[in-house]
């Protein structure tokens, strides 16, 4: 069987280099086998985790193999496609195991990157340089993300062509889910959107451009295409015109919109008039998915790992960008959070500043009203869905029995994301109301046209939280002070407008972050103020639970400290640090609980309890971890359902700064109950990108696992031999402890709040040794 394979996939190359094509094998650096994972007793599955960006001789000496018999064994072959997903920035690994194989060829293989996942450009251009073979990069065709809604493609161009002038720069474009993954399953196509977007491509400096398909456009052309499922021929037929566009921009052709209903007569097999309805019905309805991502621009790239989750468009104010705020992603120092593209250091306008945020459209204080301002967004995609239905109905009054239902369904589909996507615009901008509103009644007015609204879009569960917040609107309480609350929530929640999951929370952010906490907690304080009076005391209670979390966050911005004792100069259970819950400013929290808590106590901090401690052994230095008030069974059935799984790494991670360098982090990683684990450095240059090495196995450590019903203890001690010799009393090394014993998401642990960034040289806490 391997045989024959082998075989039919030499006569597939052959036919296509016969007619002219270039064939490549699309390579994920870096990925192994689950055999040779078990071999290597690495302690995870395939499936649960992806077996990749591990540091081991044979995990590098089994992808050198890989090239090799590639090359080896399909002589017919062009080249390889690269893809750095699994394992970014990679350029060290592919020098050690591509560059050899390649370079020992007489006939130089075709080497093309892609550039998701590589922000190091420096490490990309010493790679290339080494090459002497045909080779390229490729990078996602639009600005910032990987999704169509504007046609303005990556500026980011820029930075590859002066740093290597000499290799092929590839746009890609199409319905895929690497370059258009909010359009990779759904009916699009636009070809004045498609044109417009190939001019600034090559205005750009693109040298080339890759069109790319989740699906085949052409399937419906084959011969044999009755042996494919009708919903595969009918996807190819209905958005074939996205690939049509793009050839006729290469070919030089501006089709008039006669010429396109045409083509559509022919691929629909009905009338030139039918044919034009299709064409109306298919611009119109692409339109509304264009429209929903100016106001809510967001990708495959999701920031933040451990927030609470993608509910809906409306759930919090800073959750989506609007799409002008890309021209601001520059004044974010230490933002990692675009790590798949090369790092963006200063404002560029790269999109138009014709968009705006909700909360900014509903706050009185601000007048600018840009021209696709929130309101004009609904309009806008209210118009287009109406335009959608009339063509519809003229094509089915047309083609009448004939009439493709398949693309009718189609077309509905677009429509009713837009009737969703308008009504989460309205939703928001009732909610967002609130936090400004004037009276009393005009709070509650807002509260329930939000509500209404939602049960109108079938959000049961969210209007059911309103409900029971409108349940207090009788209640005697002073308004004044419920002002001030919302007040304190609004400055609040302004640090997440800049400070994001994957942004380092130092210096200019920390002061930032510092000035907005001290003005929420100021306004909380006036509705403490407000609220004193007997018979307002439960109100109070619930604002001061809030006032005491915004106290812990001004607190948190600032890196604890911890002694470490000698080991057995302390009892077993002394000396423990409370740790809190990671999160990066209540990210993606809903916002009504900013209204709910007023009315009914909140637990800002969460439920979990855990805390940490250090202390020196003669051997090494020993990190305990305890968590408390558990039921142990549950805990450890849990732990079995996860064990080789992406989950069970975060049973406990130690970060260490041994020389307190603020560059260099060590970084230790414990499976569940210490069963393995790997550890791994990183580090930080001058221009702050940075450096990873790949994880390698934990060796040399000890660990010991101990529990009860209730709660469970691991202590840690890693060789001081790894951290380079044991300290002297009075010396300060740099750590940070974090845990997700739960396995649940928005429930993370960490000693030094870390604002939901990963590979932080910064957010470490102090370890004094006495």
């Amino acid at each position: 069987m391997r045989r024959r394979n082998l075989q039919a996939l030499r006569r597939l190359l052959a036919t296509a280099r016969a007619y002219g094509l270039r064939t490549f094998l699309h390579h994920y650096v870096s990925h192994f086998t689950q055999a040779l994972a078990d071999r290597l007793k690495l302690g995870f599955h395939e499936g649960g985790m992806r077996l990749a960006a591990f540091e081991h001789p044979a995990v590098a000496a089994y992808n050198r193999y890989v090239y090799r018999r590639t090359f080896q064994l399909l002589p017919e072959l062009d080249g390889l496609f690269m893809n750095f997903e699994s394992t970014g920035n990679a350029a060290d690994f592919l020098e050690r195991t591509l560059l050899p194989e390649a370079t020992r060829r007489r006939r130089r293989p075709a080497l093309f990157f892609r550039l998701w996942g590589v922000s190091d450009v420096g490490a990309m251009a010493r790679l290339l340089k080494k090459y002497d073979g045909p080779k390229g990069v490729i990078h996602k065709g639009h600005e910032t993300n990987d999704l169509y809604y504007y046609p303005v493609c990556d500026a980011r161009i820029r930075i590859w062509k002066s740093a290597m002038p000499e290799v092929e720069f590839t746009y890609s474009l199409g319905p895929c889910h690497n370059c258009g993954t909010n359009i990779s399953r759904k009916l699009w196509t636009d070809p004045d959107y498609l044109h417009a977007l190939l001019d600034d491509m090559q205005a750009k400096g693109a040298d080339s451009i890759s069109f790319q398909s989740i699906s085949e456009l052409l399937l419906h052309l084959l011969p044999d295409a009755e042996v494919f499922p009708p919903a595969a021929r009918s996807h190819s037929r209905m958005n074939l015109g996205h690939l049509e566009a793009v050839v006729d921009y290469v070919e030089g052709r501006r089709p008039s919109r006669r010429q396109w209903a045409r083509r559509y007569a022919r691929w629909f097999d009905t009338t030139p008039a039918a044919g034009e309805a299709v064409r109306r019905a298919t611009v119109e309805s692409s339109q509304i998915i264009l429209k929903m991502y100016r106001q809510f621009v967001y990708g495959s790239p999701q920031e933040g790992y451990i927030y609470p989750g993608r509910f809906s468009h409306y759930q919090e104010p800073f959750f989506y960008y609007p799409m002008s705020f890309f021209n601001r992603l520059g004044e974010i120092p230490h933002n990692v959070g675009w790590l798949a593209w090369a790092v963006r250091r200063r404002p560029v306008k790269v999109v138009p500043n014709d968009t705006q945020a909700i909360i900014d459209y509903v706050n009185p204080a601000i007048r600018r009203r840009p021209v696709n301002h929130p309101g004009a967004i609904i309009r806008q995609i209210k118009a287009h869905i109406a335009r959608s239905v009339r063509a519809v109905e003229t094509y089915h009054r047309l083609a009448g029995k004939n009439a493709d239902e398949a693309f009718i369904a189609q077309v509905q589909r677009n429509i009713n994301n837009g009737e969703r996507i308008w009504r989460e615009i309205q939703i928001a901008i009732e909610l967002y109301s609130c936090y400004f509103a004037a009276s009393r009644r005009g709070f509650w007015r807002h509260l329930r046209r939000a509500r209404d609204l939602m049960l109108e879009s079938v959000a049961v569960l969210d209007a059911a939280q309103l409900s029971a917040i409108l349940e207090h609107q009788r209640e005697d309480f002073p308004f004044e002070a419920l002002r001030a609350y919302l007040k304190s929530h609004e400055r609040y929640n302004e640090i997440r407008r800049l400070c994001r999951p994957y942004v380092s929370v130092r210096q200019e952010m920390a002061r930032r972050n510092r000035r907005l906490l001290r003005q929420a907690l100021r306004a909380g304080e006036r509705a403490l103020e407000l609220l004193d009076d007997e018979k307002y005391a439960l109100y109070r209670d619930n604002v001061l639970a809030w006032v005491e979390y915004l106290r812990a966050e001004l607190d948190w911005l600032t890196p604890p400290a911890m002694a470490c004792p000698p080991d057995g100069s302390i009892g077993p259970d002394e000396g423990f640090r409370a740790m809190v819950r990671d999160h990066c400013y209540r990210w993606g929290e809903r916002c009504w609980e900013d209204f709910a808590s007023f009315f009914v106590r909140a637990d800002f901090f969460g439920p979990d309890r855990c805390d940490c401690r250090a202390t020196a052994t003669a051997e090494g230095l020993k990190v305990s971890l305890r968590e408390h008030d558990i039921d142990w069974a549950q805990r450890r059935a849990l732990w079995r359902r996860h064990r080789g799984n992406v989950n069970q790494t975060g049973f406990m991670q130690v970060m260490l700064d041994p020389d307190s360098t603020f560059q260099r982090v060590i970084h230790y990683t414990i499976y569940f109950q210490g069963s393995g684990g790997t550890v791994r450095e990183f580090s930080e240059r001058p221009d702050g990108t940075i450096v990873h090495r790949p994880p390698s196995m934990l060796r040399g450590c000890q660990g010991h696992f101990q529990h009860n019903d209730s709660s469970w203890r691991f202590d840690l001690v890693i060789p001081w031999r790894q951290l380079g010799g044991r300290p002297g009393p009075g010396q300060r090394w740099r750590i940070n402890v974090l845990t997700n014993p739960s396995v649940t998401r928005n429930r993370r642990m960490i000693w030094c709040q870390g604002y939901e960034y990963r590979n932080d040289v910064a957010r470490l806490g102090w370890m004094v040794f006495v």
